[in-house]
Order: structure tokens, then C-alpha cells, then sequence
């Protein structure tokens, strides 16, 4: 067989030079720390990141006790319960990491008949300092994430209702009895008035008396379109139907 450039596993024959050709093409490039420990609980296999970080030389480290390295190691509890540990917060105690606090990963490795065969390890954060930072990013970006769609949830829907039309006057009454009329059509309703009359307060209402309650408001600033585009904008145009307009475009 072709050498994988590992150090051949003699602490455990389970854990055979196959299983570890797969393991190097994979996870020996990436710069996350890693390592798999055999049912003996010795390192059989660990990349550079690993090694660097423990501050030791990648070469000594394989055949020994992780323990011998980890003193406090989470690996022989996995090892015997079969269950996994992950994002699990881990503070070193002895060795050349004494206080340093990670997140780590450790999995068991488990054959076709359920057999344990090793544990792999992996540390996601070599420093919680580096947890704490993304913690926060990802706070931020959250907060931004729901004021804007806290600001689309009010540019799609509305805010009115019928009951927010005060008055008792004849006029103020047939114009809630028209909107309660004409809402559940679907034909187009022309609302017109001097400014600051109330026009936005109907447009509400007869969306929120509509079928398409449910459905988002558009709302469309038809006096920051140009007089000569209205039409080509809202309905579409033929191409050729005006110089320039090279394409069809749909309204």
C-alpha cells in the first residue's frame, strides 16, 4: 500500500492506516486544531495546528497519553460512554495550557457494529476571548437584522383601521360605509382630498377591510415619478413603442 505520510497506528489495530488516509486528506491542511485518540486513549493521530497550539512537537506526540498532554482531558469519559461532547467548554488544567479556556468538540468514533474505535477532538476557539468576539458580531448583525426587517414590516403593512376614523358626522359615516362597501371588490378606488385630510387613514383601512388583509401594502410615491414615464413604469411598453425602447418590458 502507497504511504500516507502518517505514522503507522500501533496503538489500536482498529483505528487501521485506511482510516487515517482519510483523515489526513482531509483535516491535516485545515488550520483548526485536531486529533484522534485510540480506545487506549493514546494520540494516534494529530495535525500541526493541534501540536502548535499544545506547544509541542507534532513527531512526540503520537503513541503517547493524551493525558500526558491534556491532563484534564474529556477524551476517556467520551471514550467510555459513547456519547459525544460538543460545544463543549473546556479550562486546562496542567500542562504547557494551564488556565487557557477553549471550545471543543469531541466525538466518538464508532465502527458498523457500534464498537467504539477512537474519539476525535477538535477545538473550535483555541481562546474564549476569540467566542466572546463572534458572540458579539453575531449580536450586532442580529440586532440590524431585526430593526430592518422590523422596517420593512412597516413599509409592507398598515397601521390604520376603520376604527381609527373618528367622527360621527353624516359625512365622516358614509365614507366608513363606502370603505366597508368597496373594500372587499377588487376594483381600483381613487382617494382623493387636500393634504393632511386623512387620505394615507383610508388607504389603510380598505386594505385592512380587504381579502388581501393578510397580504403586504405597497405603497408607491407617485410624485417622484416623472409624468412622461408613468405610464411606460406602472403598465409596460412594446419595444419600439417610444425611441429607446429597444425591449418589451412588463409594467
Amino acid at each position: 500500500m502507497k504511504s500516507t505520510g502518517f505514522p503507522k497506528i500501533t496503538t489500536d489495530k482498529r483505528l487501521n492506516e485506511e482510516d487515517f488516509k482519510i483523515f489526513g486528506d482531509v483535516f491535516l491542511q485545515l488550520p483548526l486544531p485536531m486529533v484522534v485518540v485510540g480506545t487506549d486513549e493514546k494520540i494516534a493521530f494529530i495535525n500541526h495546528a493541534y501540536a502548535m497550539y499544545l506547544k509541542e512537537e507534532q513527531k512526540n506526540m503520537v503513541g503517547r497519553p493524551i493525558t500526558d498532554f491534556v491532563p484534564n482531558s474529556r477524551v476517556p469519559f467520551v471514550l467510555k460512554s459513547k456519547q459525544a461532547e460538543i460545544f463543549n467548554y473546556h479550562r486546562y488544567v496542567g500542562g504547557t495550557l494551564d488556565g487557557e479556556e477553549t471550545i471543543v468538540h469531541l466525538i466518538p468514533i464508532m465502527d458498523g457494529k457500534n464498537n467504539i474505535t477512537g474519539c476525535f477532538g477538535m477545538l473550535l476557539f483555541q481562546n474564549i476571548d476569540d467566542l466572546m468576539e463572534l458572540t458579539i458580531k453575531n449580536k450586532t448583525l442580529r440586532d440590524e437584522l431585526e430593526f430592518y426587517k422590523k422596517e420593512l414590516k412597516y413599509l409592507q403593512n398598515t397601521k390604520y383601521t376603520l376604527d381609527n376614523i373618528l367622527g360621527n358626522s353624516i359625512a365622516v359615516k358614509g365614507m366608513k360605509e363606502e370603505i366597508i362597501r368597496f373594500a372587499p371588490g377588487n376594483s381600483t378606488i381613487l382617494i382623493h382630498g387636500e393634504s393632511g385630510s386623512g387620505k394615507e387613514l383610508v388607504a389603510h383601512s380598505i386594505h385592512n377591510a380587504s381579502k388581501r388583509s393578510m397580504y403586504p401594502f405597497l405603497r408607491l410615491n407617485c410624485a417622484a415619478i416623472p409624468e412622461n414615464l408613468f405610464e411606460s413604469e406602472f403598465f409596460g411598453y412594446e419595444a419600439g413603442a417610444f425611441r429607446g425602447g429597444k425591449g418589451r418590458q412588463k409594467g
